[in-house]
C-alpha cells in the first residue's frame, strides 16, 4: 500500500511537471508566432499607407506598382480618415446593412482602433512636392490573428480541464482508500432602389452651362453611377482613374459614367483637371441622393456602384467596393448585360 501511494505521488508530480512544461512551451512558441504575424500585418498596413500616399500624389496610372500583399489584404480591418478623423474609406470592417447602425459600427470600430495601434500618417503632396493634405490609416488585428492569440490559452485551459478530470476520476474511483464517488463534472448550458437622380449640382468639363442633372438626361443609355467619399483621396483617385482609362470602352457599349460625392463644384473641377477625369462628377453635399441609395456615412458618400439600364432600372450593384480594378469589374458585367 505504501509503495502504491509513493507511485501515485510520483505519477502526480510527473503529470504536473509535464503539463507545466507543455503549457509553457505552447505559450512561448505561440507568442513567438503571434509576434511574427503581428509584424507582418503591421508591415502590410505600412505598405498600404505608402501605396495610398503614392496614389494620392501621382498622376500616372498605378497598376504597375501595386503590391499583391496590399491587393490581397482581405483580413486586416482598416479605416482611413482625413486630418479631422472623419471616415473617408474602410476595408474589412463588418457592419450591418442598416444605414444608422453601419455608421455607429464604423465609429465604434474607429474608436477601438484609436486605443490600439498608433495610426499611420499619410502625407499627400501636390505636383510641387508640397504637402496639401494628410490622412490617417487606423487598423487593428485581423480576426485570424485574434483567434491565434487566444488559441494557446483556450488550448491550455482545455488541457487543464482534461487533466483535472482524469485526476478526479482516478482519485474518486479509488474506493479502497477513500469512500467517495465521483458524481461527474458540472456541464455548461448547451446552447431601396429606383430613386431618380434629380436636383444634383454637377460639373462637366465640356458642358459648364448645365448645373442641374436628372436621370432622364441619360435615358436610352446605360449609366454607371458610383458613389465615392472624397476627391483627391487615394482610393477615390484610383477608382476615378480606373473609369477614366476605360471611358472609351464604356462608350462602345452605349454607357455613360457618373461619379457622386459630397464635394462641391470647385473641388470636382480641380479634381477632374488635375487627375484627368473625363466624365461627369456630381455634387451631393447634404447626402440627399446618397441616402436614398444607401450610400451615405456622414459626412461622406459610401463607396457603392450602381449599373442602371437604358430603361432607368437598376440592373446591378456593388456595395463597399474595392477601388482596384473596379472599373474593369463593372465593364465585364456591362458586357454580359448587353
Amino acid at each position: 500500500m505504501i509503495a502504491l501511494k509513493e507511485n501515485h505521488e510520483k505519477i502526480k508530480w510527473l503529470v504536473s511537471i509535464t503539463t507545466i512544461l507543455f503549457i509553457g512551451s505552447l505559450i512561448f512558441f505561440s507568442i513567438k508566432i503571434i509576434s511574427e504575424i503581428k509584424e507582418r500585418e503591421i508591415a502590410a498596413i505600412k505598405r498600404y499607407a505608402n501605396f495610398l500616399q503614392y496614389i494620392s500624389s501621382n498622376k500616372e496610372s498605378p497598376y504597375y506598382y501595386i503590391d499583391e500583399i496590399i491587393i490581397d489584404n482581405n483580413n486586416i480591418p482598416v479605416i482611413v480618415t482625413d486630418e479631422n478623423y472623419h471616415i473617408i474609406d474602410h476595408k474589412n470592417v463588418i457592419y450591418s446593412d442598416n444605414e444608422s447602425k453601419k455608421s455607429q459600427i464604423l465609429k465604434k470600430t474607429l474608436s477601438s482602433m484609436k486605443n490600439g495601434y498608433e495610426p499611420i500618417e499619410v502625407l499627400i503632396y501636390n505636383s510641387n512636392n508640397v504637402v496639401i493634405n494628410k490622412q490617417f490609416v487606423f487598423y487593428k488585428n485581423s480576426e485570424i490573428l485574434d483567434l491565434i492569440i487566444l488559441a494557446p490559452y483556450y488550448l491550455s485551459l482545455f488541457i487543464l480541464i482534461i487533466l483535472i478530470s482524469i485526476y478526479l476520476i482516478f482519485y474518486y474511483s479509488n474506493a479502497s482508500e477513500k469512500d467517495r464517488l465521483w458524481t461527474g463534472l458540472a456541464k455548461e448550458t448547451a446552447h431601396q432602389l429606383g430613386t431618380p437622380l434629380s436636383s444634383l449640382i454637377a460639373w462637366k468639363e465640356y458642358i459648364k452651362s448645365k448645373n442641374i442633372w436628372e436621370l432622364n438626361d441619360f435615358q436610352g443609355k446605360w449609366l454607371v453611377m458610383y458613389f465615392y467619399p472624397k476627391d483627391f483621396t487615394a482610393g477615390c483617385t484610383l477608382e476615378a482613374k480606373g473609369f477614366s482609362e476605360l471611358k472609351k470602352d464604356f462608350s462602345k457599349y452605349n454607357a455613360e459614367i457618373v461619379g457622386i460625392s459630397a464635394d462641391n463644384q470647385d473641388s470636382h473641377e480641380s479634381f477632374c483637371s488635375e487627375k484627368s477625369i473625363n466624365y461627369t462628377l456630381l455634387s451631393d453635399p447634404d447626402g440627399i441622393i446618397s441616402k436614398k441609395y444607401g450610400s451615405w456615412i456622414p459626412p461622406f458618400s459610401d463607396r457603392n456602384t450602381f449599373l442602371i439600364s437604358p430603361k432607368g432600372e437598376i440592373s446591378y450593384r456593388w456595395i463597399s467596393v474595392l477601388p482596384i480594378n473596379h472599373a474593369k469589374e463593372v465593364l465585364n458585367v456591362l458586357k454580359k448585360k448587353i
